[in-house]
């Protein structure tokens, strides 16, 4: 979690939502315990990966040995 926050009048709800659509996890507490976490919704603000960063994905990424992609086309595909 990036912050806590101790529950307050709901001027700071603005302020929380912000922050947390910039990425930040923010827990809100009552009496010094958690009583709730508000979190960046996933892809939520983020771009799809770039070319690049697909082809690091992919470097090192094999088929099990004796396996073909028509096998796993044909594996995946109801009957």
């Amino acid at each position: 979690m990036d912050e806590k926050w101790e529950i307050a009048p709901r001027s700071d709800l603005e302020q929380l939502v912000e922050r947390v659509a910039h990425g930040e996890s923010v827990e809100l507490t009552r009496g010094g315990k958690t009583v709730a976490r508000i979190v960046p919704a996933k892809g939520a603000g983020s771009a799809p990966p770039s070319w690049e960063e697909l082809a690091e994905l992919r470097k090192g990424v094999r088929l099990p040995e004796g396996m073909s992609i028509k096998d796993m086309i044909n594996d995946g595909r109801t009957r």
